[in-house]
């Protein structure tokens, strides 16, 4: 997997004769390769370097670009500097060796890199070879060593293997679809007329309902993305692909004014000491941790792409609908579009109005949570961190929909701003509210005298 992953680097380097061998390698293995001997004046550098460079999968960098000068003093004036000018913002998924083998050297690189985040995309993990062993016998173990290197680090391993599954997936898939459109004389037409109808298909519109350009085009991408986990299905991993250590072994580290935190297991750990159950430090950890999780649900769950009308949209309600009476003055309240999508598969003359349920934003809190359990109301989509909402900007929130009142709003209704569109949720929560709704709005129930 590694040959397959490598096929761009960068060697950053002052001495050209040291890494002549390095560059051979690559070249002999089909690997662009492009060098850099840069100046040694960051005044020199910015005017030198003036553009960002494509991404290279692998940056090779010397700590030492000025011998006169200290490690700490080439990381802040000449590779800091360097590295803002080369890389840009929009660099892309990449990591760096560092020519070290000591990992002081290593850490403080990646302790002032940090500060750069506004600056440059930061690579994804940052690795240390020995230069001098490569000097002394040659580069042929270099693969070797920096594979090695690569499965003993979390971040290089899985990106390794991932970015390998989905140039597998993507050519697949692109052999797949393209072979439908027949021969090269009829391919733009043919192509254009299975994208179509792929999309049209994903949007779940009929065909006088789709007008905008740039809607098909999202959908049409968005339907291609969708065959991926079926590909990714197909490939066999290597027995090699260790990703996790023991789950007793696995942690989440992060320092805050000085000082570690680390939660293993059940265990809280501060300075690589374990904390009684009454220490207060507990309850922050706990917190960083929930933090994290309200993150990655967001990213797991909700869309804050603009995508036009399309079901699973929410919106701040501005006072036009029935609103749940289990809302606060505290809460904001919203409304979803729950319409089934096999209605916008139907003509916009014959669906109907869109069906949306009304609901409300509220901080998270467990306390509240129980309160609202009722076979009436979804309370399922929380912790969820989102960015700028409205009146209560960032935060933890919980999102709740009251399945007893449903409304019918025009589209016309939506497009003159009466509603703020917020986000979208994305299919799989989608589907699990629509789920649960039909599952309440169809209960029969029993009248019984006892």
């Amino acid at each position: 997997m590694l040959s397959k992953f490598i096929d761009s680097v960068l060697i950053i380097d002052d001495q050209e004769e040291e890494v002549s061998g390095l560059i051979e390698l690559f070249e002999k293995n089909d690997i662009w390769v492009k060098y850099i001997n840069p100046p040694s004046d960051r005044k020199e550098i910015q005017e030198r370097f003036k553009q960002p460079i494509r991404n290279r999968k692998l940056i090779f960098l010397d700590l030492k670009l000025d011998d006169t000068k200290t490690t700490k003093d080439n990381i802040s004036t000449l590779i800091r500097p360097l590295l803002a000018s080369l890389i840009g913002k929009n660099f892309g998924s990449y990591g760096i060796v560092m020519w070290t083998r000591n990992e002081d050297h290593i850490n403080e690189f990646k302790e002032k890199i940090i500060l750069d985040k506004a600056k440059y995309t930061l690579p994804l993990f940052v690795i240390g070879l020995d230069k001098q062993k490569y000097l002394q016998n040659d580069f042929n173990d270099l693969f070797d060593d920096l594979k090695s290197k690569l499965q003993q680090n979390v971040a290089a391993n899985f990106l390794i293997k991932w970015s390998t599954l989905i140039e597998y997936a993507k050519n697949s898939i692109l052999q797949d679809i393209f072979h439908l459109a027949e021969d090269y004389n009829s391919q733009n037409n043919n192509l254009q007329y299975i994208l179509y109808h792929m999309a049209k298909n994903h949007f779940g519109l009929g065909d006088d309902f789709i007008d905008d350009n740039s809607i098909l085009a999202k959908e049409a991408f968005s339907a291609f993305s969708g065959l991926f986990q079926y590909h990714l299905q197909l490939v066999n991993l290597p027995e090699s692909c260790k990703l996790f250590s023991s789950p007793n072994e696995i942690k989440y580290i992060f320092i805050k004014e000085g000082y570690q935190y680390e939660k293993k297991g059940n265990e809280y750990i501060v300075n690589g000491n374990p904390i009684e159950k009454k220490d207060l430090n507990r309850k922050m950890i706990d917190q960083e941790i929930g933090l994290l999780f309200a993150k990655l649900n967001s990213k797991l769950l909700l869309d804050f792409n603009p995508f036009g009308l399309k079901p699973g949209n929410i919106y701040i309600d501005a006072g036009l609908c029935y609103v749940s009476k289990e809302i606060t003055s505290d809460d904001i309240p919203i409304v979803i579009e729950l319409s089934p999508p096999c209605d916008y598969a139907n003509t916009s003359k014959k669906r109907g109005l869109p069906k949306f349920v009304s609901g409300f934003i509220s901080k998270y809190d467990q306390g509240r949570l129980k309160k609202l359990n009722s076979d009436a109301l979804y309370t399922e989509a929380y912790p969820l961190y989102i960015e700028n909402l409205p009146i209560m900007g960032d935060g933890i929130y919980m999102l709740t929909f009251d399945f007893r009142y449903i409304n019918n709003i025009h589209e016309k209704e939506l497009q003159i701003k009466n509603y703020k569109y917020l986000f979208r949720v994305k299919d799989n929560l989608f589907a699990d509210i629509l789920q649960k709704m039909s599952s309440y709005t169809a209960r029969l129930g029993l009248s019984i005298i006892r």
